[in-house]
């Protein structure tokens, strides 16, 4: 009998768990329904076209505040906005921002620029990479005074 109970202990528990999971769409909404920006997401569209309206009256013709005002219109997720180009998103606060702007306006973090940035590799000699001529500080303790203590 005791096996029994296990069995059904074990049963309700793996139900239980299935049923807490949940599914990937909430309830109420339909999977095939396309669905539209969240309230956060047209938050975010809006303070960034009054950022634009705001700093000058330029963003009558600026392609940024049009894509903005055509998202807000024909309800575009967020990820439609990004991926069209028109904006890029903060890296540490997630705000919108232009894309030529190179800090962020909310936190003055520095935003990810399009050009390839230089690499620096050692110079090759005989087909292998010079080994580099100076040390790496680590900040490790190797155990060893580089002086001898003073007396």
């Amino acid at each position: 009998m005791r096996a029994f109970l296990t069995h059904v202990f074990e049963r309700y528990r793996a139900k239980a768990d299935r049923s807490a999971i949940g599914t990937p769409v909430p309830a109420g909404l339909d999977p095939d329904e396309p669905r539209g920006p969240t309230a956060r997401e047209r938050s975010l569209m809006r303070r960034r076209l009054r950022a634009l309206e705001r700093g000058g009256g330029i963003a009558e013709q600026d392609p940024e505040a049009e894509a903005l005002r055509r998202a807000l219109a024909e309800r575009e997720t967020l990820d439609e906005l990004l991926s069209s180009g028109a904006v890029v998103r903060c890296p540490s606060c997630g705000e919108l921002a232009g894309r030529s702007e190179p800090l962020c306006a909310n936190c003055g973090g520095r935003l990810a620029s399009e050009e390839p940035t230089e690499r620096l590799t050692p110079p090759v000699q005989n087909g292998h990479a010079a080994a580099p001529t100076t040390k790496a500080v680590t900040g490790a303790s190797s155990a060893r005074s580089p002086t001898p203590p003073a007396r």
